[in-house]
């Protein structure tokens, strides 16, 4: 009796086991076609590609960040390039404008930065600014004023655009 209890220990034991190698071929079968498949595709190296292609995938590289970055300025409520015009055409000719920043909100926000040879031509393009009907404010700090930046300016206009 003793030795029929092992005979079916063993033949249970090894049922079981065939079971689990049965179940772990089916579980891996999947990951191997699907290396199988893409191990069967051509590769395609950098030298393959044109420089027509390459060209053609960097200008719609481009175009996708022209479109990410201009889309804020595209959908305000008024055209921000109006306002933007506006701003430069009333710049005095001896002040130069270096960069301009726009964040848009409720009120928006216009940051210039720039130089002028005197304080007198900054002022003079901030009330220039500030009796544009659509700007609220035009602001220069008072360091800017003070003559310590060598006629560098920093100029915050808000408003609704």
């Amino acid at each position: 009796m003793r030795r029929t209890n092992t005979e079916r220990l063993l033949l249970v034991g090894s049922l079981l086991l065939i079971v689990c190698a049965v179940i772990a071929f089916l579980a891996l079968v999947p990951s191997y076609l699907i290396v199988r498949a893409e191990s069967d595709l051509p590769e395609v190296s950098e030298e393959s590609i044109s420089v027509a292609d390459k060209a053609e995938r960097d200008d719609i590289f481009r175009a996708q960040l022209l479109i990410r970055d201009l889309r804020p300025i595209a959908s305000s409520s008024v055209p921000i390039l109006e306002v933007l015009n506006e701003v430069l055409r009333e710049r005095p000719a001896d002040v130069v404008v270096r960069r301009v920043s726009y964040e848009r909100g409720n009120p928006g926000t216009i940051l210039l930065s720039g130089s002028a040879p005197s304080r007198e031509a900054i002022q003079a393009y901030q009330s220039a600014l500030a009796s544009n009907p659509s700007i609220k404010s035009a602001n220069v700090p008072l360091h800017n004023l003070a003559g310590r930046d060598g006629g560098d300016f920093t100029l915050t206009l808000t408003g609704t655009f």
